[in-house]
């Protein structure tokens, strides 16, 4: 394995990270947030 191999696997990744990054972002935001609604709701229930 050569520098500019090493290099460029990782910018590749890097790359490729920067692009699923956003989605899991929205995954995860939309989970937190159905999660939250159902903790709101149960301590609903409970009051």
């Amino acid at each position: 394995m050569g520098f500019s191999a090493i290099l460029s696997a990782i910018t590749g990744t890097v790359k490729v990270v920067n692009l699923i990054m956003p989605f899991v972002d929205k995954i995860s935001k939309k989970k937190r947030t159905e999660k939250m609604a159902k903790v709101r709701r149960a301590n609903r229930d409970v009051l």
